[in-house]
């Protein structure tokens, strides 16, 4: 069994975080899951929004955020699991996906939706357009 996450009061990602997959589970019921607390704050454009940051047994810093108008309006199911855009070149939404699901005790049913190849270029172009991979990748 995979290592707990450790939850950390705050990250800022390198380039940005990216959606590396969706969940099919509310952030207030993986949080009763795993003893996590939620933070509710307000995104720029997107309204109220909850979610906290961990750390993963490998090392890899994810944030789960679910948007509350997404899941009201737009038919979102849950959290979405973001990591830094160059994190899910390097490594692959299946890569990420499995290990926030082991180490969340996700079923392969409550991830709904992972990054495909298109999500992983389009992240790629992301971080060049940054000038590449910043220190510390």
């Amino acid at each position: 069994m995979p290592a707990r996450p450790v939850q950390i009061a705050e990250h800022r990602f390198p380039h940005d975080g990216w959606v590396a997959a969706a969940l099919g589970v509310r952030v207030d019921e993986i949080a009763r899951r795993n003893g996590l607390t939620v933070a509710v704050w307000e995104e720029d454009g997107l309204g109220e929004a909850k979610g906290c940051f961990l750390q993963l047994g490998s090392g890899q810093i994810i944030m789960l955020r679910e948007l509350t108008h997404a899941v009201e309006h737009l038919g979102e199911k849950g959290a979405n699991v973001l990591v830094d855009a160059a994190d899910l070149v390097l490594q692959g939404g299946n890569t990420i996906s499995k290990e926030v699901a082991a180490s969340l005790g996700l079923s392969r049913e409550e991830v709904v939706r992972v990054a495909d190849a298109a999500d992983e270029a389009a992240a790629g172009r992301f971080v060049l357009s940054f000038g590449g991979l910043k220190r510390g990748d």
